[in-house]
């Protein structure tokens, strides 16, 4: 059974969607599986994923910490321009797992695209920042 098939039948038995993928990094950060729901992971598997986005690196070594089988450390609204691979807004999750072996553990990166939902409150947020600023200029009669 595979790392993500193992993952589907405990963790996230009840999370696997078309809007989630799930990436399966070794203690180097190199991809060792990937469900490609989002994007491929071929052309990405010989360069660690620290190499390629700046919040997993940054975060990486805090990662490593994790005991495994611990709750998911989460990351919401992360906008995600920058990569041609992700544009968009997301919600990011990591969480660390036991490998077969012994001392051998494995972090997996849950990405769940969260564009329209975030993109929609974005474009409310500054209606309303309009609206507010319209009503406080013709308060003051300057309108």
């Amino acid at each position: 059974m595979s790392l993500l098939q193992r993952l589907f039948t405990t963790a996230y038995a009840a999370t696997k969607s078309t809007d989630c993928q799930h990436i399966v990094m070794d203690q180097r950060g190199r991809i060792i599986e990937s469900d490609d729901q989002l994007f491929s992971t071929k052309n990405l598997l010989h360069s660690p994923v620290t190499a390629w986005n700046h919040l997993v690196e940054s975060i990486f070594p805090m990662l490593l910490q994790l005991p495994p089988q611990s709750p998911e450390l989460c990351f919401q609204r992360v906008e995600a321009d920058h990569l041609e691979l992700l544009p968009g807004f997301y919600d990011f999750s990591f969480r660390c797992i036991k490998g077969e072996k012994k001392d051998e553990k494995y972090i997996v990166w849950r990405i769940c695209d969260r564009t329209h939902h975030y993109q929609n409150l974005q474009d409310d947020q500054q209606a309303n920042h309009d609206k507010e600023i319209l009503r406080q200029l013709e308060n003051r009669g300057n309108y």
